[in-house]
């Protein structure tokens, strides 16, 4: 119960890595699982990647989702934004596409 009322007061999550078997998400568990629970206790927003993304990748999408949100934008919007830069800087590159996001405000 503790850890529930603390999320309801978590605008948005970042989970920049995941690496869970596709058996896990048949199940229920995995990142289906951890969505689905990060969302019933509350949090708004979550923002997770589907596979393991490069360390520089990753590193840079952070990067940018971070600098627009000081900006003011809306965590969806930042998030938008932060996957259009990564897919502009790495052209041939699909993990701009990892990043998926749930929720909103």
């Amino acid at each position: 119960r503790e850890v529930t009322a603390k999320m309801r007061a978590v605008r948005w999550l970042l989970l920049p890595t995941t690496e869970t078997p596709v058996r896990e998400q048949r199940t229920g568990g995995g990142v289906i699982g951890l969505v689905r629970s990060f969302a019933l206790a509350g949090v708004k927003c979550l923002i997770w990647s589907l596979w393991a993304v490069p360390e520089a990748i990753r590193l840079a999408f952070v990067q940018e989702w971070a600098n627009r949100l000081r900006q003011g934008l809306a965590p969806l919007e930042a998030f938008q934004q932060a996957r259009t830069a990564i897919r502009e800087r790495w052209p041939n590159c699909p993990h701009w596409s990892a990043f998926v996001a749930y929720g909103g405000e």
